[in-house]
């Protein structure tokens, strides 16, 4: 258990700092780069709060997939964190592997308000889970 809430609180750190990132590189304009950071911090909050149920996922898509079966099924959270988890697994392969597919301004001040959010839901999903552990 303890190895599992270290665990936990790194992959909290890393969505913390990818936040960070994500921020400091809309001020630079590099609004790509913006949009795949920021699935990273949700990417990351839901490895988090998936290990809470023993579920350590590596594949994107299962993380996306898993989330919903934990968290939305069970009504820790509402369908639209996995529409928004979903949509920016989309939106970082479009914007690291299609040159043709640039993000906007508004693409990236979305995606770092989508990415607080989840990040903010991931941790209200943990404490409710680590505190029905207790």
């Amino acid at each position: 258990m303890e190895e599992r809430s270290e665990l936990i609180q790194v992959w909290l750190a890393l969505a913390e700092e990818k936040l960070e990132v994500a921020r400091e590189l809309l001020e630079l304009s590099r609004f790509d780069d913006v949009v795949s950071k920021a699935y990273y911090v949700m990417f990351y909050s839901a490895k988090a709060a998936l290990l809470a149920v023993d579920v350590d996922l590596h594949r994107h898509a299962g993380v996306v997939s898993q989330f919903g079966q934990h968290f939305v099924k069970r009504g820790y959270a509402d369908k639209r964190y996995s529409r928004i988890l979903a949509r920016a697994m989309q939106a970082r392969e479009a914007s690291d592997y299609d040159p043709q597919t640039r993000a906007s301004r508004q693409d990236a001040e979305q995606a770092i308000s989508d990415a607080e959010a989840f990040l903010e839901k991931a941790r209200e999903i943990l404490g409710k889970m680590l505190s029905e552990d207790t």
